[in-house]
């Protein structure tokens, strides 16, 4: 849904811009030409698979396809990309502060937080693991509890 909603967004932008649809290559190097130094390459990015998307629903051939409209693309990021930021990785310095500060608030919600912080951190999880965990997914060991992804 928010993908959808976010090409929406992409191609509203594009037609504001001036851009018609079904868009040529030509129209495509422009919108990039007139942005590449406004928005991250990766906004211009998502924005040419949105026209692409759009052309492909409707039947239309792709004009970001178009060799030109690589070659704009490969120059943006080029001379505006940064790679992107990642957060710093968390120790286990860190996640024992977090779990030492949780326990000492001892509310209920801070032992349900502390006890998911440290299962998604000991056992490597993603966000989408751990909230898919389920009581019958979980298996109690004398040595501690294995946990079974789906």
């Amino acid at each position: 849904h928010n993908t959808r909603k976010a090409y929406r967004h992409d191609i509203r932008h594009y037609e504001n811009w001036g851009g018609r649809l079904p868009a040529t290559p030509e129209q495509i190097v422009r919108y990039l030409e007139a942005f590449a130094s406004s928005l991250n390459p990766r906004t211009l990015s998502r924005r040419l698979i949105a026209i692409r998307h759009w052309h492909a629903y409707q039947g239309f051939p792709d004009p970001t396809l178009h060799p030109a409209v690589a070659k704009t693309m490969t120059g943006i990021m080029r001379i505006h990309g940064k790679p992107k930021e990642k957060a710093r990785a968390l120790t286990i310095e860190d996640m024992k502060k977090l779990a030492d500060y949780l326990e000492s608030v001892n509310s209920l919600a801070s032992c349900r937080d502390n006890a998911l912080l440290q299962i998604g951190f000991l056992g490597a999880l993603r966000r989408s693991e751990l909230v898919a965990i389920c009581i019958e997914h979980i298996d109690w060991k004398d040595d501690g509890i294995e946990i079974l992804l789906p």
